[in-house]
């Protein structure tokens, strides 16, 4: 499903959701809680946001695609991210060369992001060497730790590729996955919930969600 594309002169941001769906994802319903999260999210991004949803699992010789292209189409979206399945290893760092790469060639929009949701620790090359390249892409990427222990080789990975404003994010459960989803999306992508405060959206401490250590 190809879904809507935008016209270059109407989008503003263009956001790519990276999602982990290895094989550990499948355990204690974290597949079904990144999706809820994830469409939660979707669903309210402004209509000058276009969206791609990339994932990836399997082993170094590849696994990394694109399930959803930009679109603005939210229904394509959510379709998209309600099939997703857990399955495989956690190339999380040719992952990222990939996201970087398919944002560079069809990302639209002045100001980019990637964010980043992952269960585990990378098991195929270099996080440093993935982030040294992503802080030379001048591409905002946020990353979200999901039941990633805190001290953890898994977490410490993740700050080294949150870059260029980007944040790592730790969440322990799926209430907590919502908070950091709304957190790490560019605050002007989403609009406020029914009810909101305007304030309610401002960058602040919000239950057990921590970020990780940054490294440059």
């Amino acid at each position: 499903m190809k879904g809507i594309k935008l016209p270059t002169s109407t989008v503003e941001m263009s956001i790519i959701l990276l999602i982990d769906t290895s094989g550990s994802m499948g355990s204690n319903n974290k597949i079904g809680n990144a999706k809820s999260a994830a469409i939660q999210t979707v669903s309210r991004a402004s209509a000058m946001t276009e969206i791609a949803l990339l994932a990836y699992d399997g082993g170094c010789g590849g696994g990394w695609r694109v399930e959803q292209g930009f679109t603005g189409d939210v229904s394509a979206l959510t379709q998209k991210i309600s099939g997703l399945r857990p399955g495989g290893g956690t190339p999380t760092a040719p992952a990222i060369g990939f996201a970087v790469d398919y944002m560079k060639n069809n990302g639209k929009g002045k100001q980019q992001q990637i964010l980043l949701l992952t269960d585990g620790q990378n098991d195929c090359g270099s996080m440093r060497t993935a982030g040294d390249a992503i802080r030379q892409s001048q591409i905002k990427v946020d990353a979200i730790g999901f039941g990633v222990p805190t001290g953890s080789q898994a977490q410490t990975d993740l700050g080294l590729i949150v870059a260029n404003g980007g944040r790592a994010y730790n969440a322990a459960n799926g209430k907590e996955l919502i908070k950091a989803f709304n957190r790490a999306f560019l605050l002007d992508t989403i609009k406020p919930m029914p009810g909101s405060l305007p304030s309610a959206r401002k960058d602040r401490p919000c239950g057990r969600i921590s970020t990780a250590p940054r490294r440059s």
